[in-house]
């Protein structure tokens, strides 16, 4: 079985504040970023983070699902009953990024932490959000 994977390192170069790390950035990749966040902003989403002992796993557990339903190959990786148990076993070192317009929740992100260090990797997001990003995944 061959594996194809990505992963993504950000480390904090003091750069103090947002506005400060999309500075180092070349032009290209902090416009896109600038206006991506401009496209969330104008959709009214906002983005909040909880623990897992605080989030809606059950939830999240769905939204993963049917993300994996569009896109992934045969059945999900993670079950309804593994996110229930990492809320409740590891509600410490597991926080959920939650994107949110209005009550609604659009879309959540898995991510745990071991040290100073956050890692994130499993997500899902409504469909019907965001159909420019739907037509590029």
């Amino acid at each position: 079985l061959e594996r194809f994977c990505w992963q993504y390192h950000w480390h904090d170069r003091e750069y103090g504040t947002f506005d400060g790390f999309l500075s180092a950035l070349r032009a290209p990749r902090r416009q896109r970023i600038r206006r991506e966040l401009r496209e969330l902003e104008a959709q009214g989403v906002a983005i909040t983070y909880r623990r897992g002992g605080e989030a809606d796993v059950a939830r999240m557990a769905r939204l993963y699902a049917d993300t994996w339903s569009r896109h992934g190959p045969g059945e999900p990786v993670l079950t309804r009953e593994f996110f229930m148990e990492l809320g409740r076993r590891c509600a410490e070192d597991v926080w959920f990024g939650i994107a949110s317009r209005g009550d609604e929740v659009v879309g959540m992100t898995l991510n745990t932490v071991l040290g100073e260090a956050m890692f994130g990797r499993w997500w899902g997001w409504s469909y019907g959000f965001c159909s420019k990003w739907q037509a590029e995944s």
